[in-house]
This record gives C-alpha cells, structure tokens and sequence, in this order.
C-alpha cells in the first residue's frame, strides 16, 4: 500500500519533470544505452514486416483506411495519419518477441516495443524533430515505464494484467508528447487522454492461436500519438488519472503501489541503462533453458543424435510455458512456438542455436524438430521460484548410454549482468534487417548503424525512416 504523503497526483511532478528534461541533462551512458535500444528495436521492426504476416495484415488494413498522409509505415512504404502509423509501426515492434526486457527491482517489463514505434511515427509528423529531441523522448518514455512497473513490482499479478501494454500507453504517450514538443499542462492531458485508452491482460499470452501476444504494442502506440494530438489541440484530460480514487493504481492495482519508485531522485536518474537485449527471438523465460542447452552442447561436443532426453526444471511460472505438454512439442502457430520452453530446446539442441527463421510457418514444422520436441519434458522444482528478476532454470541431457549433463543459468546471455556486446547488437540488426520485407542493401544497413552511433548529431530523424523505406 503507498504511504508516502503527497500533494496531487504524481502524473503533474511526472509531467513538470518531462517538459524540463533537456538532453544536456541526461548522462552518457543513458544515452548510449538508449542508442542500442533505438538500433536494437528498429532491426526487430525490419524482420516483423517480412517474417510475421499480422503485421503486414494490419499495415493493408490501415493503407486501406486511407487518411492525411502523414506518415510512412516503416520499410512497407506508404503514407498514413500518425495516430494509424503508429498503429502499424508499434505492431512490429514485439512482434518476434525479441525486444529488450528489464528484470531489475521487480520491474519486469518490455521497455522500448511501446515508445520507439510511438516515438518515429510522431518524430515523422512533426518534421524537422532532432536526433538530440529524439533521445531525450525516447529516455522520458523508457524511464516512465520502468519506475511505474517498479512502483507495482510484486503487486501485478503475472495472471492479469500484461505490464508491457498497460504502462507502456503512458510511456509512449509522455514520449510523443515531449517530440510534439507539449508543456507540462499538454503532457498531464496527453496522460490523462490516454489513461481511457489503456489496457492489456496476460490472456492475450495465454491463449493459443491468437496475432495479439505479438502484437499488442501497436495498441499503446496508437493511443500514445492520439493522446498527444489530442491535448495539443486543447482536449483536457484526467489529471487525476494515476493517483485518483479511480484512477490507475486504485482500479488497477488495488492501491498496492511504491510511489517512492515514481519520484526517487526524478530527472537525476534515468531506468533504462541496466535494461536486457535478446540473443534468441523467444519469450524472454525460455533464455535460461536455451542458454544452458546451448552451452552444455558445446562444452561437451555432443551430437543431438546421442541424445536420448533433456529436462528443463522448471519453478511454477516457467511450469506454464511448458504446458500442455504436447501442445508445446508441437505449437499450432508462430506464437506458440515462441511462447514455449519446449519447442524452443528441441531447436537448439537439432540446429545448435534458435534463430529468426526457425519460428516461421515452415520452421515451426520442421519435422526433424518436431521429433526431437518428442524428447524434450519437464520437471517441477521449488527451488526455481520466481523471485521478481529472472528466473533460474536448470538443464539436463541424458545421453542414451546414460550419461547425464546438467547446467544451472541464472542470468542467460544478454541480460545485463551477462550482457551482449555492441558487436553482437550490430550483429543482430543486420542479421533482422536481412529479413525486411522490402530488401535493405548491406549499404544502406550499414548508412542506418552509422546513423543510430551518431543520433545526437542528426538534423532529422526522418533521415533513418527513410533509410529503412526503400522507394
């Protein structure tokens, strides 16, 4: 329950504190890690247009719509209203589910698949919007995201609501207000505005067959460049819309919140610097089992065709990513297989790694990989509870002579107390923009990383919207 005396809703300090935010003030290290997140979600975005065909659905839908033309659907092309741009541009954003995490302080949410997406599409309205203006958004919106999953930490219960979603439209929504360029009244209207709008329960990861798992930042995003038109053009909002007796935290949460998280030393230090990349397009749950599996391959040479079974042990929120069991041997679709412990193991120990392609149509199909899924089962094991960070896994390959290998991860490669490298983030964005649906020359890959070093440095940020939208 929060406890700490205040006088008005904490949305008005949040909103005084974004409108005076320079990016003279934000520290280097915050900005290199928001570089990374920026290069990092855009090359996921380049994959989604070409390997996930919801996302190309939506983006004929919203085409077909028609509207001022005012901005471009990344890599596909084509003009739209913002509030619709944003709509497609946010659907790609997790569509993969290989978009950063942050685990720290029970804050566990997907930090830049909401804002990064809201970000472009209003910077490519607005004209003229500065790589300097761009970070500094970008920063904004990531640090509201973490403080308010941080403030409700163990208080969401991992069967509500989806985390990512529902705070994600007011991280989107303060950071498309600050690259609109709205004062501290315009952003606690914005907020306001965008609290009717905001929404998301875990069912949406849940349920089997369903586009919406992957696609639920397109919602945020929308509402984010909506909520900000809105107040910009004189729409007032609830400035209550946290705080008040039914406002976020009452309804949503039961009043069980730590305002301290929203507050703490606000504009002096930005979340986002210890946040997560993904090595493995997968539920960022099933890293630890293929961190382990791939390292006990390794370490051991072993050929996946001596193998007679591997057991991930599993604490009880993993437990449900492994059941029913032989749904998750053999997934109905893209989504499934990604939202899974098992299947994602039978990759890696058939192919030696999990890449973009095994999670296509085909790829889900591979009938090697479904039979090897045969040889792949669960354990339960108290030990493994989720404590709020990442939780442990633990490996076990049995050979059919009988030898057994075990590996314990706690922390998988790319989190950030294992974390990738700039190289590997490089790696990764040329390998996603490979896949876009619209071809990138190695050239042009190559202008857009150039471009994302050295983004306090550009003029226009429509310059990397271009670069990533062939004619």
């Amino acid at each position: 329950m929060n406890n700490e005396k205040n006088s008005g809703d904490v949305v008005i300090a949040l909103a005084k504190n974004a409108a005076q935010i320079e990016f003279g003030d934000i520290p280097a290290d915050v900005i290199h890690a928001t570089k990374n997140a920026v290069l990092d979600t855009l090359g996921i975005m380049l994959a989604a247009t070409g390997t996930i065909r919801a996302c190309t659905q939506l983006a004929e839908l919203v085409m077909n719509m028609g509207g001022e033309k005012e901005c471009t659907i990344l890599n596909l092309g084509g003009r739209v209203p913002a509030p619709m741009a944003a709509f497609a541009n946010g659907a790609m954003a997790h569509a993969l589910d290989f978009d950063d995490i942050n685990w720290e302080e029970g804050g566990r949410v997907h930090p830049s698949s909401t804002i990064i997406p809201a970000a472009f599409s209003m910077a490519d309205r607005t004209k003229g919007t500065s790589g300097q203006e761009f970070l500094t958004a970008v920063v904004l919106g990531r640090d509201l995201i973490i403080r308010m999953a941080q403030a409700v930490g163990g208080q969401a219960n991992w069967y509500s609501w989806q985390l990512s979603a529902l705070l994600g439209t007011f991280a989107a929504t303060l950071t498309s207000c600050k690259v609109l360029g709205l004062g501290e009244d315009g952003m606690v209207d914005a907020l306001g505005i965008a609290f009717s709008q905001a929404a998301g329960t875990m069912e949406l990861r849940f349920a089997q067959g369903s586009d919406l798992g992957g696609m639920y930042a397109s919602f945020p995003s929308k509402a984010a460049v909506l909520s900000a038109l809105m107040a910009q053009h004189g729409i007032k909002g609830i400035n209550t819309c946290l705080e008040g007796k039914a406002g976020l935290f009452n309804s949503y949460f039961g009043g069980h919140y730590r305002r301290e998280f929203l507050t703490a030393d606000l504009g002096r230090r930005f979340e986002g610097v210890t946040v997560s990349f993904k090595p493995w397009p997968a539920c960022a749950l099933s890293h630890v089992y293929i961190d382990g599996t791939i390292q006990i391959l390794r370490e051991h040479q072993i050929d996946p065709e001596q193998i007679e079974r591997a057991t991930v042990l599993v604490g009880k929120r993993c437990q449900t990513l492994c059941e029913p069991l032989d749904e998750r041997r053999k997934p109905a679709t893209i989504l499934d297989a990604k939202y899974n412990i098992i299947f994602p193991i039978a990759l890696a120990l058939t192919k030696g790694d999990v890449v973009i392609g095994d999670f296509s149509e085909k790829g889900i199909r591979n009938d090697e990989v479904l039979a090897f899924s045969e040889r792949v089962t669960y354990e339960y094991d108290h030990q493994l509870e989720d404590t709020g960070g990442v939780p442990p896994g633990i490996v076990e390959i049995t050979l059919k002579g009988g030898e057994t290998f075990r590996k314990r991860v706690d922390f998988p490669y790319g989190h950030s107390s294992n974390p990738m490298s700039r190289e590997r983030l490089v790696t990764k964005f040329r390998d996603c923009a490979s896949y876009a649906a619209k071809p990138l020359s190695t050239k042009r890959i190559e202008k857009i990383v150039e471009l994302i070093d050295n983004l306090e440095q550009i003029d226009d940020i429509r310059e990397i919207i271009e670069g990533v939208t062939p004619d």
